[in-house]
């Protein structure tokens, strides 16, 4: 409830800056009008506590236009619905576009959301043998953060299975402490290869 009063409060004043809006007379196949078009259901959407579908409107709007200011409605909605991991790496491609107005005048507000909702996310390394298994990570295949090695994670419960072919499937559930750092080591034992027979 806390964090749906904070969103609410950050959409009051997005909206009292907001200044971009579609041209009274627009050509109705002007990508950028229907981009503004798609902002506008996904922010009334998202006012209706629509976040799922709100999302799928901001999406599309950046599909039509990828401007700063669909982008950053975008990482707001992975936000609202808890796709932080998403959301970080979005809110990160946001605020590294310098020179937009739109982004430059929310600037302080965007970079506070993400600190926010980086205290919701871990960093989980995991040592591997065999290296070249798979990991997947609360059922989805995982991949590893190409700067760090490690797994981007949402803190608390998290479901890791290794798999490779000739080797037992290794599934544990871990407990990862937010905004840190966890190493774990899993090694695979190898199925046992029955003996000729004779």
């Amino acid at each position: 409830m806390v964090r749906w009063k904070r969103f609410a409060a950050f959409l009051v004043a997005l909206a009292s800056l907001e200044t971009t809006s579609a041209p009274a007379h627009a050509d109705p196949e002007d990508a950028t009008a229907e981009a503004d078009a798609e902002i506008a259901r996904g922010l009334a959407l998202r006012r209706a506590r629509l976040d799922v579908e709100a999302l799928a409107e901001f999406r599309r709007a950046y599909a039509l236009k990828p401007s700063g200011r669909a982008l950053a409605q975008v990482a707001l909605a992975e936000d609202a619905v808890g796709l932080w991991v998403d959301a970080e790496q979005t809110f990160e491609d946001v605020l590294a576009r310098r020179g937009d107005p739109w982004i430059d005048a929310r600037r302080a507000a965007l970079d506070n959301e993400l600190r926010e909702l980086r205290g919701h996310l871990a960093d989980l390394d995991l040592e591997i043998a065999p290296a070249d298994s798979e990991v997947w990570i609360n059922g989805a295949p995982a991949k590893r953060n190409p700067d760090t090695r490690d797994f981007r994670v949402i803190s608390g419960r998290v479901l890791v299975e290794v798999k490779r072919a000739g080797f037992e499937a290794d599934r544990r559930v871990l407990e990862v402490p937010p905004a840190r750092r966890m190493r774990v080591s899993i090694a695979l034992t190898a199925v046992p290869v029955a003996p000729p027979a004779t």
